[in-house]
């Protein structure tokens, strides 16, 4: 009788803890469920969540115990998942952080860019996270690719003109594994947005350049790391080119290049976002001095595609454009809340857990 009832009792205690095993798993569910309901919303700070499903002779139910804006490109959100089976129920309560960035590579191409020029092996392209202090990678941090493109055409000439050599001097993956990733954020209509309502915000430094006309800047000094700033340089919409012509000049925030060539002689350096954008608009690299830029640029060319088009992309010299989230988020400080809300939904954004506990006794 001993034995039987002892057999029965380690039974029922075996049961029991199965079934709280069972009903914890189901409540960690929750929180994963937690998590790609948040990378795939596109409100901003994300809308309270409240969720029951069955999942394996059981259910979880979700629930946001809080949502707090942190700034205009991330959020916190703390969710509680309560996983019940049979008898037992397991509650999991979990911070969310979703943050989103202005660009999803070191190198953005989109709208119609045509015939990429890559000259020697003195430039690189890295989507590895950098920090901007050091300029060195910072490891253990998930990477973005090298260059995005909007579509298989752009990928297709930047890998026909690109030698095995130089290949090598472009880093970074996106979550497939490839190096040149084609990309659905930051179409171009959104970049174009952007572009605009920032030339237009307040705190913008706007410069206008006429058409048929080389504006050259020398010396100069655009904020930093500890004070960024927002500057556009607004080329002509018409037929005639505006460039704008950069030497020895530095500068951290946002940089603009609208209607315009940017052409980069020189020494360059600059932290954070650089956008040019516009009808056979271009980045051209000259072969004096050394350039960087730590953070992102996007090119977007908004005009039709014609193989006799200038080069969209022209790297003849020494230049560096390596990926830095930090950078991007100083930068994305001068943008208006307003650009960044319109662009919250083509933006790249990732879901990370701050800290995880059981709630459950």
């Amino acid at each position: 009788v001993q034995a039987i009832v002892s057999t029965q009792s380690t039974f029922q205690i075996s049961s029991n803890l199965r079934s709280e095993n069972v009903a914890f798993y189901i409540s960690e569910a929750g929180i994963e469920w937690s998590k790609n309901e948040l990378a795939r919303t596109t409100a901003h700070p994300p809308a309270a969540l409240s969720y029951s499903s069955a999942i394996s002779s059981g259910t979880f139910s979700v629930a946001t115990i809080s949502t707090v804006t942190v700034s205009p490109l991330m959020s916190n959100t703390v969710v509680r998942s309560t996983g019940k089976f049979a008898s037992s129920s397991q509650i999991v309560q979990a911070e969310l952080i979703k943050r989103s960035l202005l660009a999803d590579a070191a190198l953005g191409l989109r709208g119609n860019a045509s015939q990429p020029i890559f000259v020697g092996n003195d430039f690189s392209i890295s989507g590895l996270d950098h920090d901007p202090a050091t300029g060195k990678p910072i490891p253990n941090v998930r990477p973005y690719a090298g260059i995005s493109v909007s579509n298989a055409a752009t990928k297709e000439q930047i890998e026909t003109v690109l030698e095995p050599n130089q290949l090598s001097r472009i880093s970074g993956t996106d979550r497939q594994g490839a190096i040149i990733a084609e990309t659905e954020n930051l179409p171009t209509a959104a970049i174009t947005r952007l572009a605009d309502e920032l030339c237009s915000a307040q705190n913008s430094q706007l410069i206008a350049i006429a058409a048929d006309t080389t504006l050259s800047l020398a010396e100069q000094h655009w904020g930093n790391r500890s004070v960024p700033e927002l500057h556009c340089l607004d080329g002509s919409s018409g037929a005639g080119d505006s460039v704008a012509a950069l030497s020895n000049l530095s500068g951290g925030g946002i940089l603009v290049a609208r209607n315009a060539d940017l052409v980069l002689e020189g020494g360059f350096r600059w932290e954070g976002l650089i956008i040019i954008t516009g009808s056979r608009a271009s980045l051209k690299v000259s072969d004096a001095g050394a350039k960087e830029v730590i953070g992102a640029m996007i090119i977007n060319e908004t005009g039709p595609y014609s193989e006799s088009n200038p080069s969209t992309l022209d790297l003849n010299g020494v230049i560096k454009i390596l990926f830095s989230r930090a950078a991007l988020q100083a930068a994305a400080t001068v943008a208006p809340a307003s650009a960044l809300t319109n662009a919250y939904t083509s933006l790249p954004s990732e879901v990370v857990q701050s800290y995880w506990r059981l709630i459950t006794p």
